[in-house]
């Protein structure tokens, strides 16, 4: 039993880091949330990493962040378009706007459709793509970051108690 403490302590002396803790360098753009500095979300530019803060820069010019005072910091990788998302929505939208339009201004049959299904079915798919090339060129125009969150460094600390046991400390450090 001794011998499994023994390797549990010995490997909680021992960092465990995320994988994107190195992405966390100067010019790397981030959304730090830090509520004793007032930022939610806040999108900056990384000037300088220091061992207990960063310095990032804002509107309001460069400001430390101390990295004890952050809970949670997101790296961009890249920005991505939106056009299958909108041109979908755009599909859908207009394949029920126009159903619903075709079903509901039916007044008998015609050459082209014989019941109120059929005219709702012919009217929804011309708005639904009307829709698709409506949305897909809006979603062409609409861009958005892609975050991937930064995993801290896992610190454990293991000591003794005055009541003569043993105490384990966990942190996280960005």
């Amino acid at each position: 039993m001794k011998a499994a403490w023994s390797v549990l302590a010995l490997g909680l002396f021992f960092p465990v880091t995320g994988q994107a803790q190195s992405a966390l360098a100067a010019g790397a753009r981030v959304r730090i949330t830090s509520p004793r500095n007032d930022l939610q979300k806040h999108v900056t530019t990384v000037t300088e990493v220091r061992g207990d803060s960063i310095v990032v820069a804002g509107q309001a010019g460069v400001r430390a962040v101390a990295l004890s005072d952050v809970t949670a910091i997101e790296v961009s990788t890249g920005r991505r378009n939106r056009i299958v998302r909108d041109g979908l929505i755009g599909l859908g939208a207009g394949f029920a706007g126009g159903f619903l339009l075709g079903a509901l201004t039916y007044e008998g049959p015609d050459f082209l459709v014989g019941s109120s299904m059929e005219a709702g079915a012919l009217l929804g798919t011309f708005f639904g793509v009307v829709g698709l090339i409506t949305g897909g060129v809006v979603g062409a125009f609409d861009h958005a970051d892609r975050w991937q969150p930064v995993q801290g460094a896992l610190k454990a600390s293991i000591g003794p108690t005055r009541s003569g046991g043993v105490s384990l400390a966990l942190s996280r450090a960005f």
